[in-house]
Parts: structure tokens; C-alpha cells; sequence
């Protein structure tokens, strides 16, 4: 897992020195280094990384694009382990976006569509919706 952190951050500044901070091609290997953070548990370094990416692909795709929902999904599980309940305003966003773009049947939907689940479970064990 280093070696892949250390990877992504390599790749990250190689894209930004040749073409600049905001080129929309960050936004991947952005949002793939803040998931790989949160796996380890480092929700705090990666949840400014995906607001980053969720810019740039935002301004690259628009607000419904796939990669946003991709980002959308990580970020949701990130607000969910620190039990942030807008994690399941932002899965259902994510999910939404991901079953228009690849269908309810696609196995990244269902995937996600599970996990959805779990964070609107535990914030209604909660009170929260």
C-alpha cells in the first residue's frame, strides 16, 4: 500500500507540472489516492483530495457524470467512517448518478448500491436519515 501511495503521488505531480492543477485528468488518480488513504484510515488527508477531484471532474464532465459518481461513492464512505450523516445524502447522490450511467445491473451499481445501504442503515440505527 505505500508503494501504490507512493505511485499515485508521483503520478499526481507529474500531471500537475505538465499540465497545471486544474487539468481534468487529476481528478482519477486524485479520487484513487484518497480512497486508498481512507482504506488505511486516513479519512482526514483524503477528504480534501476528493473535493479536488470532485471539482475537476465536475468542471470536466458535469454534475452527472461517472467519474463524479465514482468520486461521490468514496467520498461517502469517507463521511460515513467519520460519522458524518451527510454520508447518506452523498451515497444517494453517488448512486443515483452511478445507476443512470451504468445501469442498476452493472456490478460497480449493485457493489455500491449495497454500501449505500449500510451507511442509510447505521444512521437510522441513529435517528438520522
Amino acid at each position: 500500500r505505500q508503494q501504490a501511495e507512493r505511485l499515485f503521488r508521483r503520478a499526481i505531480a507529474v500531471f500537475e507540472e505538465a499540465f497545471g492543477e486544474e487539468y481534468p485528468g487529476l481528478a482519477a488518480p486524485l479520487a484513487s489516492l484518497a480512497g486508498l488513504l481512507a482504506s488505511q484510515g486516513k479519512v482526514d488527508e483524503a477528504e480534501p483530495l476528493l473535493g479536488r477531484a470532485l471539482t475537476l471532474a465536475k468542471k470536466s464532465q458535469g454534475e452527472q457524470g461517472i467519474e463524479v459518481g465514482r468520486i461521490l461513492s468514496i467520498l461517502a464512505k469517507v463521511q460515513f467512517r467519520r460519522g458524518v450523516p451527510e454520508a447518506v445524502q452523498t451515497a444517494d447522490h453517488a448512486l443515483q448518478i452511478l445507476t443512470n450511467s451504468l445501469g442498476p445491473d452493472h456490478p460497480v451499481t449493485q457493489r455500491f448500491a449495497e454500501e449505500r445501504d449500510v451507511i442509510r442503515k447505521e444512521f437510522q440505527g441513529k435517528g438520522l436519515k
